[in-house]
């Protein structure tokens, strides 16, 4: 299991940050990511509520909510997805710092296929064609991509543009 972990602080109310999280079919308005997103089922809210996202360049995934603390805590586990990962939970935990809110993310998951998955995931070779990290970056890698090198600094990239578009979100200008 990998577990990543980053954390922002957003220039709003900690119920402002909470209200942009929990609108569930809204991911895609500062995500950059994702392409489009929307509820599956009835629940729109709350424990148990759905939702499926379709990613840029390509691929999707459906995550329900797992944990739901109003204002203080919020987690997202992964049903199924069109990726090579057997499990994957994003926890959010909302924190308020005078005006501000600072935001936790805790993101843990496991490759598909055991162990070769494991060692393909920590083999340090080059995940595109040409060599370049580069290229399997701005082409869609992720947790899922063949160098461990690659893995990392494409979320270090995500979720900092992910941070950084909720933030301009919720921020005022």
């Amino acid at each position: 299991m990998t577990t990543l972990t980053n954390q922002i602080t957003i220039a709003a109310p900690r119920r402002a940050v909470w209200q942009a999280l929990t609108d569930l079919d809204l991911l895609d308005q500062y995500d950059p990511g994702v392409r489009s997103c929307q509820l599956v089922g009835e629940q729109a809210s709350g424990l148990g509520a759905q939702r499926r996202c379709d990613l840029r360049p390509a691929g999707w995934f459906i995550e329900r909510v797992a944990a739901w603390w109003p204002e203080e805590a919020l987690a997202f586990e992964l049903v199924t997805c069109s990726f090579p990962v057997s499990s994957l939970r994003h926890d959010y935990t909302l924190t308020q710092a005078g005006a501000r809110t600072v935001v936790t993310q805790v993101m843990t998951y496991e490759l598909k296929y055991g162990l070769a998955g494991k060692a393909k995931q920590n083999a340090p070779q080059p995940s595109a064609a040409c060599g370049c990290w580069v290229s399997c970056c701005r082409w869609g890698g992720g947790p899922w991509t063949d160098c461990a090198y690659t893995q990392h600094r494409y979320q270090d990239r995500r979720r900092r543009r992910n941070r950084f578009a909720l933030a301009r979100t919720l921020s005022p200008p």
